[in-house]
Formats: C-alpha cells, sequence, structure tokens
C-alpha cells in the first residue's frame, strides 16, 4: 500500500473585543472548529496515470511502421542531456535502432518524401541523410572524437625532407623534341672512311694533328668521339663501334688512376674491394706467388694487345647531357655505349645525382632511358660489393656488355686483330724474318695508308674553294701521332662482377 501524508487544517477562531477566549463569532458548524483531513497520494501509479505516455503499440502510418521516440533523460537538476554528435560514431540503442529500422524492408524509393536524396550527389551522403544511423565500415573504425581540420591523408607525410623527395617531383622534365636524321661533320666522314680503308683490323684510334703546328696533336673532343660512334653505329660497322667503346673504358680508367693521385680528379666512388684485390695481387707476386689472378674475371680472353690511344680531350668523359641524348636518340635500346655510359655515370655516385639534378633545373634534362638504365644498374650494385665490368683492367671483359659483334654473331675485333698478327708472324717466320719486325711493319703501313688517305681527303676542295675543316681549327690533317700506351695497371675488385 504507498505511503500516504496526512494534512490537517483548523480554522482559528477570532478573539472578541472582550478578550475571551472563544468568545465573538462562533465557528463554522455552531461549534468549536472541526478539522478537515486531505490525504495526497505521490505514489508512481498515480503519476503514471496523470501523465500522458506514448502509445506502446507502433502507429501505422501510410502502411509504414513508426519507431516509438525514446524518454528524454534529465540531469538531476531537470535538464536535458544531449548525446555529443560525432560523424562516425554510433552507440548503444542508436545502433539497434538503425538496423531494425533497415531490416523491416524500409526503402527510400519515393524522392518526395525525401527531398535531401535530390539535393545530394554523392550516394553514401544520400544514404546518410535519409536514415543517419546508418553507417558505413570505415566510418565505424574511426575513433571518436572530431576529426582535425585538413588532415592529411598519410600523417607521415609531414615530416620529410627535400633530399629524400626525387628532384622529378617537383619539375618534371618537359617533352623531348624529335631528333630526326643525324648528320655528321665531313671530318667525322674522313675518319671513319680511312679506318675503313686500313689493310689490316685496327685496335687504336688515328691521331689528330693541327696543321698549323705539326708538333701539337690535336686531341679527340667529346663531340668528335660521340659523332663518329653514332656514325659507325648507323653504318653497321660493327668492329668500329667496340673500338670506340674501348677507347672511352680506357680513358675511364685512365681518369681513375688520377683520382687515386690526387681526390680533386676522382669521378667514380672508390672501390675498397678492387684495391685490397690490387695490393694483394702485388703481394703474392712479391713472394713469388702466381696463382693470385688480378682480376676477378679469370676468364675473359686477353689477346695480349697493346692499345695506344691517340690525344683526348678531358671532357671526354664528362657528362654532356646534349651529346649522352643524341647518342640515345640514334641508337637501340641494346647498344653497348648505352649501358657503358649508365654504368660510369652509375659509379659517380651522389656527385653525378647532384649534377643531373642541377642540370634539370637548368632545362637539360637527360634521356629517360638513360635514367632508366642508371637505376637499373644502381639498383644492382645496392647493398652488393659489386664489380661492374666497365672497372674490369683485361678488355676481353667488356665484349659481353659494351660491344655489338655478339649481337651480330661475329668475333671480337681484337681477336681477329691478334690472328691477323700471329698470321703475320707465322709468315714472316717461314721467309726467314722475324715476327716483331713483321709486327711493326704492319703497322707502319696501316698508319703510312691511312695518313696518305686523310691527307688526300682534306686536300679535296669542298665545291666552294675552301679545304675541309676540322673543328675549332683553321684546317687539319690526320697521321699516326704520339700515341699514349695503355698498360691496363688496374686490377679488378673481389666479389661478383656484372
Amino acid at each position: 500500500m504507498p505511503k500516504q501524508k496526512a494534512m490537517f487544517t483548523k480554522r482559528v477562531s477570532g478573539c472578541g473585543r472582550g478578550g475571551g477566549r472563544g468568545g465573538g463569532r462562533g465557528s463554522m458548524d455552531g461549534g468549536g472548529g472541526r478539522p478537515f483531513k486531505l490525504k495526497l497520494n505521490f505514489s508512481a501509479s498515480s503519476r503514471a496515470s496523470a501523465t500522458p505516455q506514448p502509445e506502446e503499440s507502433p502507429v501505422e502510418d501510410e502502411g509504414l511502421p513508426t519507431v516509438p521516440a525514446p524518454a528524454p533523460i534529465t540531469t538531476r537538476g531537470g535538464r536535458a542531456v544531449h548525446k555529443p554528435q560525432y560523424s562516425g560514431v554510433v552507440q548503444g540503442s542508436d545502433y539497434e535502432r538503425a538496423t531494425d529500422h533497415s531490416s523491416i524492408g524500409h526503402r527510400l524509393d519515393d524522392e518526395d518524401d525525401y527531398p535531401s536524396r535530390v539535393q545530394s550527389s554523392s550516394p553514401l551522403r544520400t544514404y546518410a541523410h535519409a536514415a543517419p544511423g546508418i553507417i558505413s565500415m570505415s566510418q565505424q573504425k574511426c575513433k571518436q572524437g572530431r576529426p582535425r581540420k585538413n588532415a592529411p591523408l598519410n600523417p607521415a607525410l609531414n615530416n620529410f625532407y627535400e633530399e629524400d623527395v626525387p628532384f622529378s617531383t617537383f619539375a618534371p622534365p618537359s617533352p623531348r623534341p624529335d631528333p630526326g636524321v643525324f648528320k655528321a661533320s665531313d671530318e667525322v666522314y674522313v675518319v671513319l672512311n680511312a679506318l675503313r680503308s686500313t689493310p689490316t683490323s685496327p685496335i687504336d684510334l688515328p691521331g689528330l694533328i693541327n696543321a698549323k703546328d705539326a708538333h701539337q696533336p690535336q686531341p679527340y673532343s667529346a663531340k668528335f668521339l660521340t659523332d663518329l660512334y653514332i656514325l659507325c653505329y648507323q653504318s653497321k660497322c660493327w668492329h668500329l663501334c667496340d673500338m670506340i667503346a674501348d677507347t672511352w673504358i680506357r680513358a675511364f680508367h685512365a681518369q681513375r688512376r688520377n683520382g687515386q693521385k690526387n681526390p680533386a680528379y676522382q669521378t667514380w666512388r672508390p672501390n675498397t674491394a678492387l684495391e685490397r684485390r690490387k695490393r694483394d695481387a702485388q703481394e703474392a707476386k712479391r713472394k713469388g706467388i702466381p696463382d693470385l689472378h688480378p682480376e676477378f674475371d679469370t676468364h675473359a680472353p686477353d689477346y695480349g694487345l697493346e692499345a695506344a690511344d691517340p690525344e683526348l680531350d678531358e671532357d671526354v668523359t664528362a657528362m654532356h647531357t646534349d651529346l649522352l641524348n643524341k647518342l640515345y636518340d640514334h641508337t637501340d635500346k641494346q647498344c653497348g655505349a648505352r649501358l657503358l655510359w649508365a654504368d660510369a655515370l652509375a659509379l659517380s655516385g651522389d656527385k653525378m645525382e647532384k649534377a643531373i639534378e642541377s642540370a634539370t633545373k637548368r632545362g637539360h634534362a637527360l634521356h629517360a632511358d638513360l635514367l632508366f638504365n642508371i637505376m637499373q644498374t644502381s639498383l644492382r650494385m645496392l647493398r652488393r660489393k659489386l664489380t661492374l665490368k666497365i672497372e674490369e683492367s683485361t678488355e676481353g671483359a667488356w665484349c659481353r656488355r659494351y660491344h655489338e659483334h655478339a649481337k651480330y654473331g661475329r668475333v671480337c675485333y681484337r681477336k681477329v686483330a691478334c690472328d691477323e698478327e700471329k698470321e703475320g708472324e707465322r709468315v714472316m717466320e717461314g721467309e726467314g724474318g722475324y715476327g716483331v719486325i713483321a709486327d711493326d711493319e704492319n703497322e707502319q703501313a696501316n698508319l703510312e695508308a691511312m695518313e696518305a688517305f686523310m691527307q688526300a681527303e682534306l686536300a679535296r676542295d669542298d665545291g666552294q674553294g675552301k679545304k675541309r675543316m676540322f673543328e675549332d681549327v683553321e684546317y687539319g690533317e690526320v697521321s699516326g701521332a704520339k700515341r699514349v700506351r695503355f698498360d691496363g695497371g688496374d686490377v679488378d675488385a673481389e666479389g661478383d662482377s656484372e
């Protein structure tokens, strides 16, 4: 039985003028004031009967059931409590109410009943407007709390250094124009024809002499050497292409020796394994141990030929973007000279990285295939004690990667020259002569024939009464100039060699 509270009321009679208690006007009912008793019931059942409650059963509206509204949540002071509105969070009864609402077949087919569908163009946002309780799986995984404005997709990208980002992401290179048809100068054709006219296979380039000063040789420039290689490549003179490639490699080796003496001339990164191999081979030779081979590639053929390179400019081993792009524009993807220059640039390491970045910023971007070949070589060398073939000192080790003869079913020009030399020695020995003399006579005959041919070519007029001229000189002639002996003094490194 609910607890009741009783209240009593009593009319107090006023006092008469006579001052006596109970005098004056009499109370109601003619007697003393009778108290009234009022009973108030504050039970929950009485409050429930007095306060209207929402109906328990759903009310049908056009055949669609409705969800009863929940009772408001209030604090002790009577203020309504509002739930925090997070963009990607759903809790408790909201999730159950949303799933119940979607599981009974409630479809959003009538656009008139839901105008928000017409205003929104995104399907995800449209569905969120129509049914706020339904969220996606990506929203459920979000942490509680309002996300930071303008948050990046990957917070780790905020902390980066400029040197960690390739320069190509800042300024992509512009597309290269059509290279067109290659055109070489007349002097390049003169040298090519002279090399073709020799009776034996040449193993080195002829020397160039300035006609103004016969005692001063005219060195080969980087442009002249590059144009000569492209002309030989397009003329399918594969032996001459291989000879020019070997000339480039020997020039890189000469620069490497200069860099070991003076760090100012250092271009390639030091190969500690190669230097250790060299010291071990020299120590074994002093002790009389001939078994330690100074080269890593012990199976590379060595024909015993000594090439005497002509005078070369110091810039023949430098990175000329226009010349390298020209070389890549007029050769195939499997050209040996391409791989030669890619390996040479990759060995320069971070110095070449800065040079390429600086050239690109100035608008002299390298060929895309050249950058790809440099990347391939760099990835092969990553975390490995790898010695590239261009670092080998035995010239027979250069054939497989940098020569063209094997691609067309031919033997190396050095083997052809070696066989011709042996044949000349055998003939001279049969006639009672000496092989060494025969070798010297053959070389001298080749030089004289080449010099006579070049002088005849240069003496001809070009149709305008002018003689053919070499680059940067008034006129010139070529001959068997003073030669620089290449002794192959470098030894290879230990480890893998590719």
